[in-house]
């Protein structure tokens, strides 16, 4: 695994109490490490993207065959499919922040523009189709457990902003210290307002509700409708660059500490008491993604052939296709009456007690 990275910035002392830094930061992945495979059944583990080692579409793979007792995986399966993409994270980011600074007040305000784009969010899986809300565990992205995942119904190698990119990020932070009959207590506020997270259609494919492909690239929404009639599907109005709504937030902090020896000044007790999300705000972080079902339940979209062993249809999948038009033909689907309904959202007013002993 690699990346490269580059990073510039400027301090202004513009008081000896108050000073601006500007920071621009841009980041880039070159390697990933993560597991791969073909029939989401036998796993390889090495760098994603076109080199001769992850291509599975377009080498032998002995270990599917011995596994499947099945001689033709040692042909390749696609020869005439694209070769999977390139692994990519883009991140750039320009950050301002003025502080102040004196004896009593502390005080912090910064706003980031920024941008996260491409097809891997990192050794964190952050697409809301993998478990429910991301999958945390390293080295073990959903994203190419298929190679349909790293294509678009349209036919173009996955790439926009990754789960967590919010362009627009406000945060202020302040906290006032009083001393008063030799105690001091501290008063802390943050607050961050932030712009939505992307929102994107994405349709399980193949064989998982978790092997997630997008609707023509990442952010964006399309809307679907069904002839209650004819069971016909058609493709309503389509959203670029659609965005979860503002993100806002604010926590508290008060910490009350007191000296408890006369003869050694660093003994300190302390009461704490942290509120996360004072104001239980309720924001969505993720509206259903999945357009289709059957009854109360999930549908995997598939695309069958007698071509390959694999019985799907690898290289429509990732050429492109008519959505709408092979729902309809799949037969036995709805529409997701949850699609496009919140199931995930900001985390729920915390509150937190603590005593703390220092010396």
């Amino acid at each position: 695994m690699s990346q490269h990275e580059f990073v510039v910035g400027a301090d202004w002392v513009i008081t000896p109490k108050m000073g601006f830094e500007l920071r621009y930061a841009r980041k880039r992945l070159d390697h990933a490490i993560d597991d791969m495979s073909l029939d989401d059944g036998v796993y390889y583990i090495g760098n994603p993207g076109p080199n001769t080692f992850a291509d599975l579409l377009h080498r032998p793979l002995p270990q599917v065959a011995a596994l499947n007792a099945d001689p033709r995986f040692l042909n390749p399966i696609c020869p005439t499919c694209p070769a999977q993409p390139e692994v990519s994270r883009r991140y750039d980011g320009l950050e301002s922040r003025l502080t102040y600074r004196s004896s009593k007040i502390v005080g912090l305000v910064s706003y980031t523009y920024s941008r996260l784009y491409g097809n891997y969010s990192g050794l964190t899986d952050t697409d809301v189709t993998d478990a429910s809300g991301g999958r945390h565990n390293a080295n073990n992205n959903r994203s190419w457990d298929l190679p349909e995942m790293q294509f678009t119904t349209t036919g173009k190698p996955v790439d926009g902003p990754l789960g967590t990119d919010r362009p627009h990020v406000l945060n202020a932070s302040g906290s006032y210290l009083l001393k008063w009959f030799g105690m001091q207590t501290s008063l802390g506020v943050i607050q961050t307002i932030a712009q939505g997270s992307p929102k994107s259609t994405c349709i399980p494919v193949v064989d998982s509700t978790s092997s997630c492909q997008y609707f023509d690239e990442r952010g964006t929404w399309a809307t679907f409708t069904q002839d209650p009639n004819t069971g016909i599907f058609s493709l309503g109005s389509v959203e670029h660059g659609a965005r979860m709504p503002l993100y806002t937030q604010t926590d508290f902090s008060l910490v009350h500490a007191f000296k408890v020896s006369k003869s050694n000044e660093a003994m300190r007790l302390a009461f704490e008491f942290n509120a996360t999300n004072l104001l239980n705000q309720h924001a969505v972080m993720s509206y259903t993604p999945n357009p289709f079902g059957r009854g109360n339940e999930w549908l995997s979209f598939t695309i069958p052939t007698t071509v390959n062993p694999l019985g799907t249809d690898v290289q429509k999948f990732l050429t492109g296709y008519d959505l709408a038009a092979a729902s309809t033909a799949q037969g036995g689907m709805v529409v997701n009456s949850r699609y496009g309904l919140p199931f995930l959202f900001q985390n729920a007013r915390t509150l937190r007690l603590g005593v703390r002993f220092t010396f």
